[in-house]
């Protein structure tokens, strides 16, 4: 009917001949690109453009990756009529990734040990899987502020050497494991003798180590069964503190990285 005004419909063009653009289509562009790697590939600004520019996804750690299922966008009109968008997302972990919680090449939270680490005597403990009690551990001694340096309280492996005559290649297996020598040097007190008589030679007890703080339920409590085996004042006439030597042996195999108890 003459004059009857309704919305243009594009009937598609002539038999090879392409279809005209409308002139709004040549404004800057949206350069929407969706996870994936999907482009948003309408020709309009991003304030006409009726896909969502936010990312629709959370952040996913280096060891997952996203599986995406795109869809043809059936209520675009114009440049948007070929425009694809997402459907479904899942994140999937990638095989062999680390399931822990640090991430394949993220940083850990690092720290240092001055400050952080604690180091008791413990002059018993009644657990035979040598974890100590809240009030064990507050019987014990805190000698962290007195501590100039700490040696060993580590295990060793000795290898056992398994050569044949198949192969010039000298194999090796696990062996036996033993203590490295241990000790602890601290500041000689210049009135007090704590640390000659609560420590003389002989004395048996236990060094506790908690590497990453002494709170309740943390972690990284490592407890060594030691007797003293020297204590011995360093001499000499260089610009320092005087300072005590104590040597231990670790008389049993040490239990690693136990919880701090909290009762």
């Amino acid at each position: 009917m003459a004059g009857r005004q309704g919305p243009h419909r594009h009937h598609g063009p002539p038999s090879g001949r392409r279809p005209r653009i409308p002139e709004r289509a040549h404004d800057p562009g949206c350069e929407l690109l969706l996870p994936g790697g999907i482009r948003c590939r309408g020709n309009v600004r991003p304030e006409r453009c009726h896909h969502d520019h936010s990312d629709p996804f959370p952040a996913l750690s280096g060891d997952s990756r996203l599986t995406i299922r795109r869809a043809r966008d059936r209520t675009a009109a114009g440049p948007h009529a070929d425009a694809t968008h997402v459907v479904a997302a899942t994140p999937t972990r990638v095989a062999g990734a680390p399931l822990g919680p640090y991430p394949r090449g993220a940083t850990m939270a690092r720290f240092n040990r001055k400050g952080t680490t604690k180091i008791y005597f413990l002059p018993t403990i009644a657990s035979t899987a040598l974890l100590p009690t809240s009030a064990e551990i507050t019987a014990g001694t805190n000698y962290t502020q007195q501590i100039n340096a700490i040696d060993g309280f580590s295990l060793e492996n000795q290898p056992i050497e398994t050569p044949d005559m198949g192969s010039t290649f000298v194999s090796k297996i696990g062996g036996d494991d033993s203590a490295a020598d241990s000790s602890l040097t601290f500041y000689e007190d210049s009135t007090l003798d704590d640390i000659e008589t609560d420590l003389a030679k002989g004395t048996s007890g236990f060094v506790v180590l908690f590497s990453k703080g002494n709170a309740p339920s943390t972690k990284g409590m490592d407890v060594f069964p030691v007797t003293v085996v020297s204590n011995s004042k360093a001499y000499t006439a260089d610009n320092e503190a005087a300072k005590i030597t104590v040597q231990f042996t670790i008389t049993a195999r040490p239990v690693f990285n136990q919880t701090v108890p909290s009762s």
